[in-house]
């Protein structure tokens, strides 16, 4: 901040304006910081300041909102259910043998439904395009724009993928078609253990003739699918069976090899024999007799007597029999059980070709009706959206702009800012600049009061001689002279006393008469007389004095002592001096005539004041002990 005794030039406060650029972010957290008035009036008239931007965006936004809606297809969604039966099923005369049969549940069946194989097969037997798919609204939108803008810069818009091959058109569908795939699961309880599961399955499409198709399409295709996985299993599973049932009949054919092979046994010991249906208990009976027969032996003989050697070595024959019939009957057992199972995998062939199997459509798709609903629904939502969207928008930019903008709107924000007290609020028609020639009808109506009220606080000033009444602004952008001659022709009117309105001005209130010469700047370098260059006006008691024309060759400029002895002349011969001067941050002698003068009083202009200045301005008067008489607040008008 430029220091408030320093004498300020135009370039000084140019250069200030220039190193100390606007920072919103500081502007905000001074005016958070600040403790504003605030109430529903004010509220109002914050909102008021910018209402064209808060209509701009209530209407703008909902306006983009309808039109790209009506650029975005709408979309319509069918939904079937498919039922999977846990129990029973051709899957259930197989699920023992497959080793990579994987149970089917909700979970499994959704990503299968979204999968590409079963999504690419619907969309080759519908006969699904490119249009048909729904796709979300950025992406549709870009892709209008990138249709429109790509040929501008000489490019042409992307094809769609595999629109050579219709096999990689149809994966390429699919991958698009896949996030509109939607499976939910509903659980439905049987026989108070197992759990039935009914999976919902929806699809949105933008064609309404074809939604119906498509979802139908899918769950067939993801049942055809299920049927050649189910097939292809079945075939793995009877092709495993085959090699174990080739495996066991070698066995078996081994074994009667190596039971052929060996000593006969006589029939009246062992009874049938081996190769003609052999009895394991029988075997096992002879096996104990041998048995007690070798005991028997061993207490008579010794080792190595030929008796007890030949029952040895039939105990050890019968023990061989027994252990070759036992493995016999072991292989049949297992061969009988794979050709059971081989049977029942010939069941499961048979029933899955006859699309008899444990998932099946109990609730097809339906084609959604067409009505009115769905055209108002298309365009009132993006409205009301967007209506609502836009109020928000311009309300918190019309909250953000009245936060960071510097520039003074409201008169109630003049006390905070200022420092001094707001005298009156002068309209916009009364803040215009009148002619001296209109002096008796001045003041305007709308600038009264407020001019009223600034001669009733000076009159309230303790004075002997005539009282000085400095009228300044804080950085010339406020109409101060129009005010100054108003406020001239109202002492002059109500007042007991002479009234001299000085105009230190570059731009004077009234130019010179014919003829006349001079002003305020030669009486000050000492080249005139003050009662000569001082004019009358229309009013009896009201004169003027302006700055007066520079000659090409001046140099001298006027000094501090020349403009005291003004002062006590203008004193002496007026009951009231009212001095306009430039502005307290960009004049050379404004805040010296402030606290020279008896009362400063400083006028703001809707928009064209500052925030920031005007509190300088205010600091600066108090700082240097001039008394503030207070801020009068104008309307928008031109720059005076």
């Amino acid at each position: 901040m430029p220091d408030a005794g320093d004498n300020q030039s135009p370039h000084s406060f140019i250069h200030y304006v220039k190193t100390n650029p606007l920072e919103p972010a500081r502007l905000v957290a001074q005016s958070l910081g600040s403790a504003p008035a605030l109430s529903a009036e004010t509220i109002v008239q914050r909102f008021l300041i910018r209402w064209k931007l808060f209509t701009l965006c209530a209407l703008v936004v909902p306006l983009v909102a309808v039109t790209l809606s009506h650029f975005v297809p709408p979309t319509f969604q069918s939904s079937a259910q498919i039922l999977i039966r846990h129990q029973g099923g051709p899957n259930s005369l197989y699920s023992e043998i497959s080793l990579n049969q994987v149970p089917m549940s909700g979970a499994s069946i959704a990503e299968i439904l979204r999968s590409a194989p079963v999504s690419s097969q619907m969309i080759e037997d519908v006969g699904v395009e490119d249009a048909d798919v729904a796709r979300p609204a950025v992406k549709v939108l870009f892709g209008k724009v990138a249709a429109v803008v790509m040929p501008l810069f000489g490019r042409d818009a992307p094809d769609p993928a595999g629109a050579g091959d219709s096999k990689l058109k149809y994966l390429a569908l699919a991958r698009e078609l896949k996030p509109s795939i939607e499976a939910s699961t509903l659980m439905m309880e049987r026989g108070g253990v197992m759990r039935d599961e009914l999976i919902e399955v929806k699809l949105k499409s933008t064609n309404r003739e074809k939604v119906a198709a498509m979802v139908n399409g899918l769950c067939e295709a993801f049942i055809a699918e299920h049927k050649r996985r189910s097939r292809d299993e079945i075939l793995g599973a009877n092709k495993t069976l085959g090699e174990q049932a080739g495996v066991v009949e070698a066995e078996l054919e081994r074994l009667h090899q190596s039971i052929s092979t060996g000593a006969s046994v006589p029939a009246t010991e062992f009874g049938e024999r081996i190769d003609n249906k052999p009895f394991s208990s029988s075997l096992a009976r002879t096996l104990s007799e041998l048995e007690l027969r070798v005991l028997q032996l061993k207490q008579n003989y010794t080792e190595l007597s030929p008796a007890l050697v030949q029952a040895q070595a039939e105990l050890d024959r019968a023990r061989a029999l027994l252990a070759n019939q036992e493995a016999v009957d072991a292989a049949r057992d297992t061969l009988n059980t794979i050709k059971k199972r081989l049977r029942q995998l010939l069941v499961a062939a048979r029933v899955t070709e006859s699309n008899q199997s444990n998932i099946s459509i109990v609730e097809r798709g339906l084609t959604p009706r067409k009505t009115k609903m769905t055209q108002i629904i298309r365009y009132a939502v993006p409205l009301i959206g967007g209506l609502a969207a836009g109020s928000f928008l311009g309300l918190v930019g019309v909250a953000l702009l009245n936060l960071i903008d510097p520039r003074l709107y409201l008169a109630s924000d003049v006390p905070t800012a200022a420092g001094l007290p707001l005298v009156g609020v002068v309209p916009r028609a009364a803040a215009t600049r009148p002619a001296v020639e209109e002096v008796l009808g001045l003041p305007y109506p709308g600038a009264q009061p407020a001019l009223l009220q600034v001669i009733g606080k000076l009159d309230l000033l303790p004075h002997t001689a005539g009282r000085v009444l400095v009228l300044t602004t804080a950085e010339n952008e406020a109409p101060s002279a129009s005010l100054a001659l108003q406020l001239s022709a109202l002492l002059a009117r109500e007042g007991d006393g002479r009234v001299l309105l000085v105009d230190a001005m570059a731009d004077p209130t009234a130019p010179a008469a014919p003829g006349q010469e001079g002003g305020l700047r030669a009486v000050l370098l000492g080249q005139q007389n003050p009662d000569a260059a001082i004019r009358p006006t229309k009013s009896p008691r009201l004169f003027l004095l302006g700055l007066g024309a520079t000659g090409p060759d001046e140099v001298a400029s006027p000094t501090r002592e020349s403009w005291l002895r003004f002062l006590e002349y203008s004193r002496r011969q007026y009951g009231t001096t009212v001095l306009h001067v430039g502005g307290l941050l960009n004049s050379r002698d404004a805040a010296f005539l402030a606290k020279a003068a008896d009362a400063a009083l400083v006028v703001t202009q809707r928009k064209s004041s500052r925030k920031d200045s005007l509190g300088r301005a205010g600091d600066l008067l108090r700082e240097i002990g001039a008394n503030g008489l207070g801020v009068i607040h104008c309307g928008v008008c031109k720059r005076a």
